[in-house]
């Protein structure tokens, strides 16, 4: 599907599925693909479900997604909109897409959101309390910067990526990570980098009594009074921050 007129008007057009999604295992889910986009925008793409049966000749009188009824959607310039109200969803943003990017949304069983690009799970549990006993309609909201998308036939939610080992592109520049370990490296007493926070690169496995991971210390430094931090977080940063978190109190949920 394609905008046909470029330029601030018309800007944005909805695009609806001609059928209920299909239910997988993880739930319901569809995927689009960029073929054209746009400079000069502070939007872009938006991807959503509605539980009303689009009416074919109230479909032309939609310019936005939030206006279509009983719907939730993702995108627009980084917000989620959640059949009346809106969040920011500040880790992802819809102009970061590019031409070939693929682009899913998934109803979970739990009636949250969840966001994958180019099989990568950008956003998970965005509480949405999506209504599970209704059918579910796909639509798109060409917006801005997207231009034209391509809808993927057969698609099917993406496995989540196992925890192997540290997420090296989130490392701090003052540790070095040799396999599945991690050493801090050039820190004085009371230089930068004496506290450095570490990632793993993928969901935890859950194991029937929850999930878990440990790690073992492998050297220590005398003369201090704190030591190791280990947690666990619900939203993986999907680039580094301008400045490394230094403490685990600085890493959201």
């Amino acid at each position: 599907s394609r905008r046909t007129q470029s330029g601030p008007s018309p800007r944005s057009v909805v695009v609806f599925g001609n059928g209920r999604l299909r239910r997988f295992a993880a739930g319901a889910f569809f995927e689009v693909r960029i073929e054209h986009v746009e400079v000069g925008y502070a939007e872009g793409l938006a991807i959503g479900v509605t539980t009303t049966v689009p009416d074919p000749q109230q479909q032309e009188l939609y310019t936005s997604g939030m206006q279509v009824p009983d719907s939730w959607s993702i995108g627009y310039g980084g917000t989620a909109w959640l059949n009346g109200r809106s969040t920011p969803t500040p880790r992802w943003s819809p102009l970061s897409l590019q031409v070939g990017d693929v682009v899913g949304l998934l109803v979970k069983g739990s009636g949250e959101l969840a966001l994958e690009v180019n099989e990568r799970w950008v956003l998970d549990g965005i509480r949405a309390d999506v209504p599970l006993g209704k059918p579910l309609y796909a639509f798109v909201e060409l917006l801005g910067c997207t231009a034209s998308v391509s809808l993927e036939v057969g698609a099917e939610p993406p496995a989540p990526s196992p925890f192997a080992g540290f997420a090296r592109q989130l490392r701090s520049p003052y540790v070095a990570i040799d396999g599945l370990s991690a050493q801090r490296v050039g820190v004085g007493p009371e230089g930068p980098g004496l506290q450095c926070v570490l990632f793993g690169d993928g969901p935890l496995y859950r194991f029937p009594q929850g999930h878990y991971f440990e790690v073992c210390v492998e050297e220590v430094t005398t003369g201090f009074n704190d030591g190791l931090t280990i947690g666990v977080t619900t939203e993986l940063p999907l680039a580094p921050p301008p400045e490394p978190f230094v403490t685990s109190e600085e890493v959201p949920k």
